[in-house]
């Protein structure tokens, strides 16, 4: 009896991506997971290597299963990082911003006000 949660094994496909997975690397399976809906790509022991954002078998799944191979994890690690430290950048770009604007519009109320003989 089948396993609802089980994944199914792709073997063939019209755009042979489960074949040319092989190509990549031979442990590769691609499987597709029925509880989630959601394609996988795993290991010829079962573990699971990456999860597929497509809904549908795409020649994409070939390019991020290249991308993000285990001979890569430097490079990788080095765009993670950039990624990080753009992201860290533009936050305190806002931050600042924010605190200027905070400032201005305490100070421009302040002498307002004091223009206005109510201090």
């Amino acid at each position: 009896m089948f396993n609802m949660t089980d994944s199914i094994e792709i073997v063939w496909d019209v755009l042979d991506v489960a074949r040319r997975l092989k190509e990549i690397d031979p442990e590769y399976e691609l499987h597709y997971d029925r509880r989630t809906g959601k394609f996988l790509l795993k290991d010829s022991r079962g573990s699971v290597q990456l999860v597929y954002r497509y809904p549908s078998i795409d020649v994409r799944m070939l390019t991020d299963a290249r991308r993000t191979r285990a001979e890569r994890i430097d490079k990788i690690l080095k765009e993670i990082d950039a990624a990080n430290e753009r992201a860290e950048r533009s936050y305190l770009r806002a931050e600042e911003n924010r605190i200027e604007d905070g400032l201005s519009d305490a100070a421009e109320r302040y002498y307002s006000g004091c223009r206005g003989g109510t201090r």
